[in-house]
């Protein structure tokens, strides 16, 4: 785990609970992880949610997803016990239970900043109808930083009249980064190539 580097903890809260871990990946796992979605060939645009429910929508989200239902994604163990061994230090009330999602964002895609557990109540007591919800949210860097432009994530711990400021991931490609689900994100628009992300969610009881 690295260090969040040059951050005033008065300005940006929650620091202690971002995680920058390089390495976890090899670039050729990385690759067999966006050749296996390829290969599936099931991607849909991407969706937002609101109070009303799921959306496709430009303005706030643009690329496409993927889901793996099955946990079949190559390498699926290295991602879940860097979750594990980050919840050591934060104790989150989890079921062992995971949500797995991989990202693409072509010419122009991005996502506006939210919260991976900010989406209507009634919504997820559908969705989940085991009662669980996202606690860590985890996602990594599939892609060569070389291959393509902008597509910056970045961990937004604060508002200002400008929007959104925060922490910017490292873009090394083999990096997971974990946060808890209610810290507000960001992925600012590709301006060139193609950007691969899996985004994991792990789930547990709901917040207290």
């Amino acid at each position: 785990m690295s260090a969040i580097p040059n951050t005033d903890s008065k300005q940006i809260p929650y620091t202690n609970f971002i995680s920058f871990r390089p390495g976890v990946l090899t670039p050729s796992e990385c690759q067999e992880i966006i050749d296996w979605f390829e290969k599936k060939d099931d991607w849909k645009k991407a969706k937002v949610y609101n109070r009303n429910g799921p959306k496709q929508t430009s303005d706030s989200r643009s690329g496409f997803t993927s889901w793996d239902y099955e946990e079949a994604t190559p390498h699926l163990w290295k991602i879940k016990n860097q979750i594990l061994d980050y919840n050591q230090n934060h104790h989150y009330n989890l079921s062992g239970k995971f949500e797995i999602q991989m990202a693409k964002y072509d010419l122009g895609g991005h996502f506006d900043r939210h919260q991976d557990t900010h989406v209507n109540l009634a919504h997820y007591q559908t969705y989940h109808s085991n009662g669980k919800t996202r606690k860590i949210s985890s996602t990594f860097q599939l892609s060569d930083p070389n291959s393509y432009e902008g597509g910056d994530l970045l961990i937004t711990t604060k508002k200002d009249a400008d929007g959104s400021t925060g922490i910017a991931a490292p873009k090394e490609q083999g990096t997971q980064i974990i946060f808890p689900s209610f810290i507000d994100h960001k992925v600012k628009p590709v301006t060139r190539g193609l950007r691969y992300a899996i985004v994991i969610w792990a789930l547990g009881p709901w917040w207290k």
